[in-house]
C-alpha cells in the first residue's frame, strides 16, 4: 500500500513538472512565487543541498556553472562560476569567518588576516591598492569638502584635499594642524593664520617645539614678547647633528658659533683652523690646514689668509667693484664718470678722470684719460725696464725682436741675391732686429749708436764713386699721409721705401704692420655664426689674402686687431670677433706681411761716404783750378811781355826797321 501511495506522488510530481511552469512545496498549498522556478518553504525546516569532501568536490568532472553544494571540510557553501570554485560567506560565528558581514546597520569582517581591496596579495590588515596618480580613497563631508588619498605607486603618495580647502588634523576635538591650499603648515592651533610656509603657534612666553632627550636635553622654540629664540636652556652648548655627527655647535662660555667645529674661536667658524694663529676674529674659515679671517676694528676691516686670495664673481664672468655700486670693470676703483671705460680688467676712476688696463690674447693694453706718468722710486731718480730687471738708464730697453718671418726679405745684414735688378734674401736668414718702433717723431739731445770696431767685421772701405752714383740715383719726394686723422695734410719730404729699394736695397727692410687701405666707417654690423658681418657704402679694398683687419670699435676701447673669417664682396668682410655692441666700426685697414722701412742711418753713411767723393772730386777739382790758375799767370806774364814788344815796335821809325 505504501509503495503505491509514494508511486503515486512520484507520479503527480512528475506531471507537475511536465505541465508547471514553476513548482512549490510547503505544507500550506501556498503557490510558488511567478519569479521562481522552484519555491520551498517551511517555518520550522530548510532545504538540504548536496554535502561532499573538500576532495570529492574537486574531483567533480566539468561542473555546471553555478553548482552549488556543501563543503564538509570546509563547513561552508561553494559554487562553481564556469571558471572555479568560489566559497560563500557563512557570516558570523564558530567556526571563524573570512567575510564581511552585517551586523544590523553595520558591516564587519571577522578576518584574522589581510584584507585587500584592488589587490589579492594584501600587506596590511586593509590594503587599498590602485594604477598610479589615480585615487584610492575619499571621504566627502557637506556638499565639496573632500579627503583623498593617492594611489600607492611610482614615485609619491598624498594625503589632503582636492578643492580648494585647507586641510586639517584634529586632536581632543579641536584643531592641531593645518596646511593651505598655498601649501602654508600651521601647527599648534589652525585657527591661525600662517605668516611662513610652516608655522609654530603658541601662547606669548611659551615654548613652541621642544625635544626631550635623555639628561633632559632640550631644543626649544620660545615665542612671544619683543623676542624668540631657538636653542637650549639646560645645557651648555647647542649642536646641530646630521647623520649622528655634530655638524654646528653654538659655545655657551663665549657665544661662537662653530660650523663643522666643535672648538670655535672666532664669532663665526667654518671647519677647523689647524695651526694657523687666526684666532679671536668675527669670521673665520678653515680647512683643517689653512684659513681666512675677516675682523671688524673701530678703524678698518682686516681680511686674512694663509693662502692666496682667489674672487670668481658670477663664476669668472663677474665684477669687483671698490667705493662703486655696478662695477662696469672686472676689478673697478671709483666711478669712470664720463671716460666710459667698460669691459676692461682693471680700471681706476675719480669720478671724471680714469685709466684702464686689458689684457687680450695679443697685448696689454693701457689707456687712460690723462698722461701716464711714470715714477719710479719717486725721486727722479729711478728706472724703468723693459725686458730686463736692472734698467741702466731711466729708460732701458731690453732685447731684440724681428718683425716677422717672411718669403721674401730685404736686409742690409745679409748677402744679397739679385733678381732682375731687385734684391732679396730668403726667410731663412735673419731679418733686422728691433728694440724700438714710434710712429711719431723722437727727440733727443743726441742719439748714439753701437759702432765699436769690436763688435764688427770689417771687409774694407766703402766705394765712394759708386756710392755717390747711388746717392744720385736716390729721389727725394713731397707728399702727405693717408692717415689724416693722425697726421691731416702735413707735407713730408723724404725718400720713399720702395723707390730706395730699387736703388740701395740694403736700407730697405720688411715686417708685419697694417695699412690704411680701407680708412672708412662701416655701414652696419650684423652678429654671424662665424662672428662679425661687416658692411661697408664703399669697396674696401682689402686683398684676397689678408688675414688681419685692424680696427676700432668704440665698446671695445682703442685700435683692435681681428682675424679675418671671410671676404663675401667687395664691400663686406667677416670678422672673428666677440660680443660686439656699437652698430659702427671704423676699419683701418689690413694687415700686411711686406710693410717697408728705411734705415736712415745707412742712408746717411752712405751720404757720408757720397760727400766724402764730392770732397776728393773737389779737391782734385780745385788743385786742378790753382794748376790752371798758375798757368794762367805764366800765360798773362807772357801777353803782357809780348803786348809791350809790340808797342815798342810799333814805336820806332820805318827805317830803322831792317
Amino acid at each position: 500500500m505504501k509503495t503505491i501511495l509514494l508511486l503515486l506522488i512520484i507520479a503527480f510530481c512528475l506531471r507537475q513538472e511536465i505541465f508547471s511552469q514553476n513548482i512549490g512545496i510547503n505544507s500550506t498549498g501556498a503557490a510558488p512565487h511567478p519569479s521562481a522556478m522552484l519555491d520551498v518553504s517551511a517555518a520550522d525546516k530548510g532545504m538540504l543541498v548536496p554535502r561532499t569532501s573538500a576532495a570529492s568536490r574537486i574531483a567533480i568532472v566539468n561542473p555546471a556553472k553555478g553548482l552549488l553544494l556543501y563543503d564538509t571540510t570546509s563547513s561552508s557553501f561553494w559554487y562553481h562560476n564556469g571558471t572555479n570554485w568560489v566559497a560563500l560567506s557563512p557570516g558570523p560565528g564558530s567556526p571563524a569567518t573570512n567575510y564581511w558581514s552585517v551586523n544590523g546597520t553595520h558591516i564587519s569582517n571577522y578576518n584574522t588576516g589581510n584584507v585587500g581591496i584592488g589587490t589579492n596579495s594584501p600587506i596590511a590588515k586593509l590594503t587599498l591598492q590602485t594604477a598610479i596618480n589615480t585615487e584610492g580613497f575619499r571621504h566627502i563631508g557637506g556638499t565639496d569638502s573632500i579627503i583623498v588619498t593617492e594611489g600607492i605607486g611610482g614615485v609619491s603618495a598624498s594625503i589632503g584635499t582636492v578643492t580648494n580647502h585647507t586641510f586639517r588634523l584634529n586632536a581632543g576635538g579641536q584643531g592641531r594642524m593645518s596646511i593651505s591650499p598655498t601649501g602654508d603648515v600651521v601647527v599648534g592651533d589652525n585657527s591661525v593664520a600662517p605668516f611662513s610656509k610652516f608655522s609654530v603657534a603658541t601662547l606669548n612666553n611659551s615654548y613652541g617645539i621642544s625635544h626631550l632627550g635623555e639628561g633632559g636635553n632640550i631644543l626649544a622654540t620660545q615665542m612671544g614678547g619683543t623676542s624668540a629664540g631657538i636653542g637650549t636652556f639646560s645645557h651648555t652648548n647647542m649642536r646641530i647633528f646630521s647623520n649622528g655627527v655634530s655638524r654646528m655647535l653654538i659655545a655657551e662660555a663665549t657665544g661662537n658659533i662653530g660650523i663643522g667645529t666643535d672648538n670655535p674661536t672666532s664669532k663665526l667658524q667654518i671647519g677647523s683652523l689647524g695651526a694657523v694663529n687666526l684666532n679671536g676674529n668675527d669670521f673665520a674659515i678653515g680647512n683643517g690646514s689653512n684659513a681666512m679671517s675677516i675682523f671688524q676694528s673701530n678703524t678698518a676691516t682686516s681680511i686674512a689668509s694663509s693662502t692666496d686670495i682667489v674672487f670668481h664673481p658670477r663664476l669668472n664672468n663677474g665684477h669687483i667693484g671698490i667705493n662703486v655700486d655696478v662695477p662696469a670693470n672686472k676689478l673697478q676703483i671709483g666711478s669712470m664718470g664720463p671716460a666710459g671705460f667698460n669691459g676692461n680688467d682693471l680700471a681706476i676712476g675719480n669720478g671724471s678722470q680714469a685709466m684702464v688696463v686689458y689684457q687680450s690674447d695679443n697685448s696689454t693694453l693701457l689707456a687712460s684719460t690723462t698722461d701716464i706718468i711714470l715714477k719710479p722710486r719717486n725721486n727722479d731718480q729711478g728706472r724703468v725696464g723693459i725686458n730686463t730687471s736692472t734698467p741702466r738708464a731711466p729708460l732701458d730697453v731690453a732685447g731684440i725682436s724681428a718683425p716677422a718671418p717672411l718669403g721674401i726679405q730685404y736686409s742690409y745684414m745679409n748677402d744679397v741675391t739679385y733678381n732682375n735688378g731687385v734684391g732679396y734674401v730668403s726667410s731663412t736668414t735673419p731679418v733686422p732686429n728691433i728694440s724700438i718702433i714710434a710712429s711719431g717723431n723722437v727727440y733727443a739731445h743726441e742719439f748714439d749708436a753701437y759702432s765699436d770696431a769690436r763688435i764688427k767685421e770689417v771687409a774694407g772701405v766703402s766705394n765712394a764713386s759708386t756710392d755717390l752714383e747711388t746717392v744720385n740715383a736716390l729721389q727725394v719726394k713731397d707728399y702727405t699721409m693717408k692717415d689724416k686723422v693722425i697726421y691731416g695734410n702735413k707735407s713730408f719730404k723724404k725718400v720713399i721705401a720702395q723707390e730706395v729699394e730699387k736703388i740701395y736695397p740694403q736700407v730697405v727692410s720688411k715686417h708685419t704692420d697694417f695699412i690704411p687701405n680701407v680708412y672708412q666707417l662701416s655701414g652696419s654690423i650684423t652678429k654671424t655664426a662665424d662672428g662679425y658681418l661687416i658692411d661697408f657704402t664703399r669697396d674696401h679694398h682689402i686683398s684676397s689674402h689678408a688675414k688681419k683687419i685692424q680696427a676700432i670699435i668704440s665698446d671695445k676701447g682703442g685700435m683692435q686687431q681681428f682675424d679675418i673669417v671671410a671676404i663675401p664682396s667687395a664691400n663686406e668682410v667677416v670678422i672673428n670677433a666677440q660680443d660686439i655692441k656699437s652698430d659702427k666700426v671704423f676699419v683701418y685697414g689690413e694687415e700686411v706681411d711686406d710693410f717697408r722701412t728705411v734705415d736712415y742711418e745707412g742712408l746717411t753713411t752712405l751720404h757720408i761716404s757720397a760727400t766724402q767723393e764730392i770732397s776728393r772730386l773737389v779737391k782734385k777739382q780745385a788743385a786742378t783750378i790753382t794748376r790752371q790758375q798758375k798757368q794762367l799767370i805764366v800765360q798773362q806774364a807772357q801777353m803782357k811781355l809780348l803786348e809791350k814788344r809790340v808797342t815798342a815796335l810799333e814805336s820806332k821809325p820805318v827805317t830803322q826797321l831792317p
